[in-house]
C-alpha cells in the first residue's frame, strides 16, 4: 500500500515515486487566506480545516506566533512540506512528518533501506523515522548520519517564506547522496522604502557597510563600486540586456525604464542577498557556516524584468503557472529563459564552484525575487560550467536538469491542497 501513488487531483499534477529525478517548484500566497483571522488565536476557527491536518505539536508551533501573518506562513509551510512528501514518497498523510537531520537539525524525510537495496517505503517505516520531529524549514542537503547506509531519502525539500509567500523546492529521487537543494525568497518592495530612506540619509557606502559582515570582501567592494559605475552611460549589449563599465552584463537593470540609480543599486543588493541565501541553504550549513565570508558571488545582477502579466482569464484551473498564461497548468507551461544572471560565477575559498545550478528569477511579476540552487551530485571539479563534466555526464541528462531548473513556479490553491491532504489522510487517495 505504501508504494502506491495517489490518483491525480484536478489542478495539481501528481508526482509519482520514480527513479527519475523530478523537481517541484511551488508557491502558496497566504496573504488572502483566512481573512477573518485578525489575530493568531482566530486561526483556531478560521483555519480549523487546515490545522486539523497537523499534529498537536505542529498546531502549537503555528499558534505560538504573535503576528497572524507569521502564523499563516508557518501553517502554509507545514502543509506544503507534507504534501510534497505525499507526492514523492507515496505515503499516507499521517506518515509524512519529517524527522531531524543529525548534522543540520533541519527536517528531512527518510525511510529504511530494504535488505535488497531499494527503499522500503511503507507507512510504518516512514513513521519510525519521525521520532525527532518539528522545525519550520526543510533541510536542503542529505546530511546522513552514521547510520546512512540504513536509510534513504525519497525526496529532498527546502522551504522559504517572506511577506506572505511560501515557496517550496523539492527533488524526488535525488540521484546521489551528495545531491542537495536550497531555495530563498526576498520581497524587495517590503523593504525598499526603508532602505531608500537610509541611503538618502547616510549614503550608499554606509548602507553596504552595515551588511558587510555577511558578504565576502569582493562582494562588498563590488556593491560599493555600483555608486560610481552606475553613473556611467548605459550601453546596449543585446536584446533585453544592458551593461555599465565595471558592472555585470546581460541583465536589464531597469535603469533605462525609469528606475533611478538607488533602485538599481538596491536591486543588485537584493539579488546578491538572495543568491547567497539560496546557495548556503543548499549546503545545509545555513548562517552558521564558518566559510560564509569565503563565498564569493561574481557577476551578480538582478534578473531581467518580467513582461507585463496577461489579462485575467476566465475561471478554469485552480493552479496555474505564476509567470505563464493562466490557462496553462504545471505540465503545459513554457520554460522561461534568461532568469539566471548571465556570467554568474560562484567561488569558495579561492576556487570556482562548478557543481551547482543556481537560478535567480522574479515571482509574481517583479514583486518577489527567488533563488533556487541544486547540486545534482554527479559533477566534479572538472565541470566546465555548461552542463557537462569530466565524468561524462550525458548531454540529455544535463538538458533535462536545465529544463527542470527553468520551469516556472506553480501557484497552489489552498482549497486544492487541503482536498488532496484530506484524501491522503483518510485513505481515499489509495482506495
Amino acid at each position: 500500500m505504501g508504494s502506491q501513488t495517489p490518483p491525480q487531483r484536478p489542478g495539481i499534477p501528481t508526482t509519482t515515486t520514480t527513479t527519475t529525478p523530478t523537481l517541484i517548484k511551488w508557491v502558496l500566497d497566504t496573504r488572502p487566506l483566512w481573512p477573518e483571522a485578525k489575530q493568531t488565536k482566530d486561526l483556531s476557527s478560521a483555519a480549523a480545516r487546515a490545522l486539523a491536518l497537523l499534529t498537536p505539536d505542529e498546531r502549537s508551533g503555528v499558534l505560538r506566533y504573535y503576528h497572524v501573518k507569521d502564523a499563516k506562513l508557518a501553517l502554509g509551510s507545514a502543509l506544503l512540506k507534507r504534501l510534497a512528501i505525499v507526492r514523492c514518497a507515496g505515503v499516507p498523510w499521517q506518515d509524512t512528518l519529517p524527522g531531524r537531520d543529525a548534522r543540520t537539525h533541519k527536517p528531512v524525510f527518510r525511510v529504511p533501506r530494504s535488505r535488497d537495496g531499494p527503499a522500503a517505503i511503507t507507512p510504518a517505516s516512514a513513521s519510525e523515522t519521525a521520532a525527532d520531529r518539528g522545525g519550520e524549514e526543510g533541510a536542503g542537503g542529505s546530511g546522513y548520519d552514521d547510520d546512512e547506509d540504513d536509510y534513504t531519502e525519497p525526496l529532498l525539500f527546502n522551504v522559504s517564506h517572506q511577506a506572505g509567500l511560501v515557496v517550496l523546492l523539492a527533488l524526488s529521487a535525488p540521484p546521489s547522496r551528495t545531491t542537495a537543494i536550497g531555495v530563498d525568497i526576498v520581497c524587495p518592495s517590503e523593504r525598499r522604502t526603508r532602505d531608500r530612506e537610509m541611503i538618502s540619509r547616510e549614503g550608499w557606502p554606509r548602507y553596504v557597510a552595515m551588511h558587510e559582515d555577511v558578504f565576502s570582501p569582493g562582494e562588498a567592494a563590488r556593491l560599493r563600486a555600483l555608486e560610481w559605475t552606475l553613473q556611467l552611460p548605459l550601453a546596449r549589449t543585446g536584446a533585453g540586456s544592458v551593461t555599465h563599465a565595471g558592472a555585470s552584463a546581460g541583465a536589464d537593470t531597469g535603469e533605462s525604464k525609469g528606475q533611478d540609480r538607488t533602485d538599481v543599486m538596491l536591486a543588485h543588493f537584493y539579488a546578491l542577498w538572495c543568491l547567497r541565501e539560496g546557495y548556503v541553504k543548499m549546503t545545509g550549513d545555513a548562517l552558521l557556516a564558518p566559510w560564509l565570508r569565503d563565498l564569493d558571488m561574481r557577476n551578480v545582477a538582478p534578473p531581467p524584468r518580467p513582461p507585463p502579466p496577461p489579462p485575467p482569464p476566465p475561471p478554469a484551473s485552480t493552479v496555474t503557472s505564476v509567470n505563464a498564461p493562466a490557462t496553462a497548468t504545471a505540465t503545459a507551461t513554457t520554460v522561461a529563459d534568461g532568469a539566471t544572471p548571465p556570467g554568474l560565477e560562484i567561488w569558495l575559498r579561492g576556487e570556482r564552484v562548478c557543481d551547482a545550478d543556481v537560478r535567480l528569477e522574479w515571482l509574481l511579476g517583479d514583486e518577489y525575487m527567488v533563488c533556487t540552487a541544486v547540486r545534482w551530485g554527479h559533477r566534479d571539479s572538472s565541470d566546465n560550467g555548461n552542463g557537462t563534466d569530466g565524468g561524462g555526464m550525458a548531454a540529455d541528462e544535463a538538458e533535462a536538469e536545465a529544463v527542470m531548473m527553468a520551469s516556472p513556479f506553480v501557484r497552489l490553491d489552498v482549497e486544492q491542497v487541503l482536498a488532496e491532504a484530506e484524501a491522503a489522510a483518510d485513505g481515499s487517495a489509495w482506495a
